[in-house]
């Protein structure tokens, strides 16, 4: 996931970029499943830095699902 998420910059096709944020939305779900609190928020944040601004507007389901993830995240890291 690291080596996609250090090339996120060449990525310019929507579908692929919704593709990332799925798998970063997967790695940072694993990550708090494993208690590893800030490498899931790493991970949501950049899916969520991938989402579209129209992504609330086209695609609820995954915006929701990240940005509440990552206030699991931000509460049990106590930030």
């Amino acid at each position: 996931m690291n080596q996609l998420n250090r090339g996120v910059t060449q990525v310019t096709s929507p579908e692929e970029r919704v593709k990332l944020v799925y798998l970063n939305l997967i790695a940072g779900k694993r990550a708090k499943a494993a208690a590893a609190y800030v490498s899931a928020l790493k991970y949501l944040a950049i899916g969520s830095q991938l989402l579209g601004g129209d992504s609330w507007q086209t695609r609820y389901e995954t915006p929701f699902l990240v940005t509440f993830n990552i206030a699991e995240c931000e509460l049990l890291t106590v930030n």
